[in-house]
């Protein structure tokens, strides 16, 4: 399939998603988000496809919604444009990232503002470039928050760090956000995607079924209470052990040699 505003590629089980459109630091527009959901789907749908990648070409991660769009628009316009654009980025890229069942890592290559400090939070980890920063930016064009950046951002900093962060608009350097608690390493430029490309492998060699159930549990424990969330582990660990992973890991174990997992 050919796509004008992303690359998708294969490296063996791993799907690498780029934004590609580095003159505009791949901001948001209807056209990228709909080839990224479609990649996604392609991701999510793929079972030999068991770790995702997203990042960016050039020096932008991704710098949120493509504000020149709004160049003449105004007023109720400008409001049904960014609603609907806003709308088609939840449904099509934040929503399939936190409902895909393999892991996904977001290579932060640069900066990352508005939806893009959404987009990078939304995927299961994160690894920064050195040089990245972060900003939500949203204050600055007289907005609020989209692409889950006020759900993500209160849970990984704490609420009052996160209206802060909303205020002042101060950029976070990748060393200071790895402190907050919103990037998981931070590599120089060069070994960016080296790192996370063998990140990628390591994981789509493991339990690609017991990923996907943890992260649903987690998800789940923001708004469970401990009596379903219990319930709900029950249920995950049984999956779990009815799968042919599991048994491969009886099975390595009792040998003492390595599992070979099949992600099933």
């Amino acid at each position: 399939m050919g796509y004008e505003t992303i690359q998708f590629e294969r490296d063996g089980a791993v799907g690498i998603l780029t934004l590609n459109r580095p003159d505009a630091m791949n901001s948001l527009t209807f056209e990228l988000v709909s080839e990224a959901g479609q990649a996604l789907a392609v991701c999510e749908n793929t079972t030999e496809i068991r770790t995702v990648v997203i990042t960016g070409n050039g020096r932008a991660f991704c710098a949120g919604a493509d504000v020149s769009t709004l160049r003449d628009r105004a007023g109720n316009d400008a409001g049904r444009f960014l609603h609907e654009l806003a709308d088609a980025a939840h449904e099509q890229m934040i929503l399939p990232i936190r409902r895909m069942s393999k892991p996904v890592i977001a290579a932060v290559n640069g900066v990352a503002a508005g939806a893009g400090v959404g987009l990078a939070l939304a995927c299961d980890l994160c690894v920064a470039a050195e040089q990245t920063k972060f900003v939500l930016a949203y204050s600055n064009v007289a907005i609020s928050p989209d692409c889950g950046t006020s759900f993500f951002l209160p849970r990984t900093v704490g609420p009052g760090k996160a209206m802060e962060l909303y205020l002042f608009n101060e950029p976070i350097t990748a060393q200071q956000a790895q402190s907050l608690g919103m990037v998981n390493r931070v590599v120089a430029a060069s070994e960016l995607l080296p790192t996370v490309r063998d990140m990628a492998q390591r994981l789509a060699q493991g339990p690609t079924m017991a990923y996907g159930q943890t992260k649903r549990l987690l998800d789940r424990s923001f708004t469970n209470g401990l009596a379903d969330h219990l319930h709900d582990e029950a249920l995950s660990v049984g999956n779990c052990a009815a799968s042919g992973d599991h048994v491969e890991a009886v099975a390595a174990f009792l040998a003492k040699r390595s599992p070979q997992f099949k992600g099933r």
